[in-house]
């Protein structure tokens, strides 16, 4: 039911266009919304006890849809409207009384009589009050009424955890070498003794004398097929020889072996070269030494550039080998006259380098295994933040890459390490310099954060193994994607890692104010709240921002904007950014 201003006694009524609030004189039949100049009917209805109730309806005077040609006509519409409506009034007057103490309002039990939530008998619109549910409210129509915020969510950190392959394992074992003996039996001083070898493989060949009594020596000179002396052995005693070079596969040899002492028997004996084995996919190669300065020859064709070894082991503890890596030019590139059991040689090498390796009896005669080390593939952590791998040989060095995915800081950390391994891990950029490094000495979970890295670049993290063979988790925390805000947006967001910074593009949409709260954060927790300019200056700073903290800035206007970074101070947890 409208109501009636005491003072001048008009009705206080709503306009159905645009909900403004008219004081309208009841003596009238027509007028005009002041605010949005909509022509309006003032309608009345009587009930019961002489209530006139009021309601208001957009005059379509004019209009093609409904034009009612005269004040007279819509006249006589009213009145045979309100013939209709007094018999039923009668009936349902204890109804009306009844809804009537529950609404509060007469004009909404009309209303639900004469179906005005769907239109009335005439046709004609009847605009509800400011309570109904056409949605308007407080004098707000509907699309700014349900104008509100979003909520943003911005997922954590991936926390799967893939891992990484192993080094395939293949084992081989080589056979004994070959050693022919010839037996020498001098029946007169002077005496010479010749006997012809062929050479199955490339290598050096060790011919030698065995099995001579201590007070009787020989002279050996040996000359290839064109008759060129390879090299001799003067003055000859039992265990002693001499050592040549072959070049090629099946090249022959003459061995003449000369009475210079003694006349007694004896045997000569020639060590011949193994076949040269190539280590590009064995792991482990069993192989011996069966004679004094034998020369066993590997090769090894690099996968990837990087960091391999070769380790003896197995070895008995008095025995000793040399070892020589050279290049494809004969280039000595690393080498150990003293290796055993744990002590060999490493050397970075580059991909698609073939290198030699001569492995040489040093001290004692005895089996041994090489242990070989091999550059892993580069992990390409552009779709991890977490990679568990492991160390297999020592001095491994593992290569993971990424591409920077926007300017600033890098969080690198390495956890669950055993304690007794260490590692030592290294960035390097793209030029290759060494940008920093730190280790996992303390056998503690540690981490260093990366600075100035920029946006695109490749870079390159290294762990080197330094102690221990084991495994480990590798984490890269890449600064989060930026995200839009604007007034009245929710963020649900996390801090996660020491030195993150979380950064948040803001945009305004109106002038005045903008405040920033901070909630949801654990009680030992704390971030820092910095507000940045396009020109990158600091325009507010809140360092230690904890659980219902709030930041003002002044003076937006609608299309003015800040960088917003949320960084980590005390702790880790979730937190709740809201901008009001």
């Amino acid at each position: 039911m409208a109501e009636k201003s005491d003072s001048s006694k008009m009705i206080i009524l709503k306009c159905p266009q645009c909900g403004g609030q008219l004081d309208l004189d009841p003596d009238k039949e027509v007028a005009t919304c002041p605010f949005c100049k909509t022509k309006l009917l003032i309608v009345r209805s009587i009930e019961q006890n002489n209530v006139i109730n009021y309601n208001i309806r957009i005059d379509n005077t004019g209009k093609k849809e409904q034009d009612l040609s005269s004040r007279e006509d819509y006249g006589e519409q009213l009145r045979i409207k309100i013939r209709r409506i007094l018999p039923r009034a009668a009936a349902a007057a204890a109804v009306i009384i009844a809804l009537g103490l529950i609404f509060k309002a007469c004009g909404a039990v009309i209303g639900a009589l004469s179906g005005s939530g769907g239109g009335n008998e005439t046709g004609e619109e009847v605009v509800q009050d400011a309570d109904s549910e056409t949605g308007t409210e407080n004098g707000q129509d509907t699309q700014e009424a349900s104008s509100e915020g979003r909520v943003i969510e911005v997922p954590p950190y991936d926390a799967e955890v893939p891992e990484i392959d192993p080094i395939p394992q293949k084992t081989e074992s080589i056979a004994a070498a070959e050693i022919k003996e010839f037996p020498v039996h001098f029946t007169e001083r002077g005496q010479e003794v010749r006997f012809d070898v062929t050479v199955p493989n490339p290598g050096n060949v060790y011919v030698y004398i065995a099995e001579m009594r201590s007070d009787e020596g020989a002279e050996i000179q040996i000359y290839d097929g064109k008759g060129e002396r390879k090299g001799g052995l003067g003055w000859g005693r039992n265990g002693s020889g001499v050592v040549f070079k072959t070049a090629g596969p099946g090249e022959k040899y003459s061995i003449h072996v000369i009475q210079s002492e003694g006349l007694s028997e004896f045997v000569v004996r020639v060590g011949m070269p193994k076949p040269v084995t190539d280590l590009s996919d064995i792991t482990v190669l069993s192989d011996r030494m069966d004679y004094k300065n034998q020369e066993n020859v590997y090769t090894i064709t690099a996968g990837e550039t990087g960091m391999y070894s070769f380790f003896p082991s197995e070895m008995m503890a008095d025995m000793r080998i040399g070892m020589v890596l050279y290049d494809r030019l004969g280039a000595r590139v690393t080498s150990n006259s003293y290796a055993y059991t744990g002590r060999g040689i490493w050397a970075e090498l580059t991909e698609g380098e073939t290198y030699t390796l001569a492995v040489s009896q040093s001290e004692e005669i005895g089996s041994y295994d090489l242990l070989v080390g091999r550059q892993k593939t580069a992990v390409d952590m552009e779709e991890y933040v977490h990679v568990k791998d492991r160390s297999e040989f020592a001095y491994q060095r593992n290569c993971y890459t990424f591409a920077a995915r926007a300017d600033g800081n890098c969080r690198i950390e390495m956890t669950e390490v055993n304690t007794d391994d260490s590692f030592e891990i290294s960035m390097y950029d793209k030029l290759g310099q060494n940008i920093g490094t730190f280790g996992t000495y303390n056998r503690s979970n540690t981490g260093r954060t990366f600075a100035g890295l920029k946006a695109g670049e490749t870079y390159k993290v290294y762990v080197a193994q330094s102690e221990g063979l084991g495994t480990y988790i590798l984490s890269v925390y890449q600064p989060k994607d930026i995200v839009e805000i604007t007034e009245g947006d929710t963020i649900k967001d996390s801090i996660e890692v020491a030195d993150q910074s979380n950064t948040y593009s803001f945009t305004s949409s109106r002038t005045g104010d903008v405040t920033l709260t901070i909630s949801g954060l654990t009680g030992d927790s704390a971030v820092a709240l910095k507000v940045y300019n396009d020109l990158g200056e600091n325009l507010y700073t809140d360092s230690y921002f904890v659980n219902g903290d709030s930041l003002t800035i002044h003076g937006t206007k609608p299309g003015s904007h800040a960088m917003i970074c949320i960084e980590a101070a005390e702790g880790s947890s979730n937190y709740v950014l809201t901008l009001e």
